[in-house]
């Protein structure tokens, strides 16, 4: 019988040749173990090039918060119990996804939840995933599965707009594109109220929303929503203030709202 000697801690302890070997191979292959275990859960996906051999997280339908009189063990509540939608559009809708400085990333069925800022999409086996955010900075949604007219244009981390002095990190709406872009910023959360004389708590989603105007200097908040307040942003002159009283708009309805820039992006600004 051959004798080996192994030293850790700079203690003399004596194993077999046999004991030896069995340790090493544990070692060797604990330490293989150890990056597919933690590249599965760390993330929630393998940090790949695209979406083509990404290991995404399973999407859940429920929120997590304090207060949750039902399911208050886990603190979760499901969207079932919550009236309302955390999604732009319950239904999945076509959709171009595009990663950092404008990277394609790829055409899927996605939903876009509002509420936990995620884009779902349907993957492998028909399961809902959510596509991580170094892929789907940007998303174009279309109203057909043709993909020939865009729905809604959304993206996030826009450089410069802040609220209350902190960035905003989460997806606006882009509602004009041109020389003065107008974005729409939807905060949807979980609100609640008491029912049953107060001995129930009622869950519904609740929305705040802004709006910003953007131009090639700044972003700028729609502090002051009249007339005259939009038109200080833009540098107006008179002109697109009196043609918006001709016109009888009210910014206080988007769809004013949105007349107002356009009118203001292609017989305005650009004369």
């Amino acid at each position: 019988m051959i004798d080996a000697y192994f030293v850790p801690l700079s203690v003399d302890k004596k194993f077999s040749m046999k004991q030896f070997i069995m340790k090493y191979i544990l070692f060797i292959f604990s330490c293989l173990s150890i990056p597919f275990v933690y590249g599965q859960t760390g993330s929630g996906y393998l940090p790949v090039s695209d979406f083509s051999n990404a290991a995404f997280t399973l999407a859940v339908h429920e929120v997590n918060f304090e207060g949750v009189q039902q399911n208050s063990n886990s603190g979760r509540l499901p969207y079932t119990s919550i009236k309302g939608s955390p999604f732009y559009i319950d239904q999945y809708q076509t959709a171009d996804l595009f990663g950092a400085n404008g990277k394609y990333s790829g055409r899927m069925q996605v939903k876009l939840n509002l509420a936990s800022q995620e884009v779902y999409f349907i993957g492998e086996k028909d399961n809902e995933y959510v596509a991580p955010a170094s892929f789907s900075k940007r998303v174009v949604i279309f109203s057909d599965n043709e993909a020939k007219d865009t729905l809604a244009i959304f993206e996030r981390n826009i450089p410069g707009m802040q609220l209350n002095n902190r960035p905003i990190a989460d997806y606006v709406e882009e509602m004009v594109n041109g020389k003065v872009k107008l974005f729409k910023y939807t905060k949807r959360y979980v609100a609640s109220a008491d029912s049953m004389f107060g001995t129930l708590k009622r869950y519904y989603f609740a929305n705040t929303v802004h709006y910003f105007l953007s131009d090639e200097k700044d972003v700028r908040l729609i502090k002051k929503m009249n007339l005259s307040g939009i038109a200080d942003l833009l540098g107006d002159r008179g002109t697109l203030l009196k043609w918006a009283e001709q016109n009888r708009l009210n910014p206080k309805r988007e769809e004013d709202l949105i007349a107002l820039i356009r009118r203001w992006n292609f017989e305005i600004a650009y004369k």
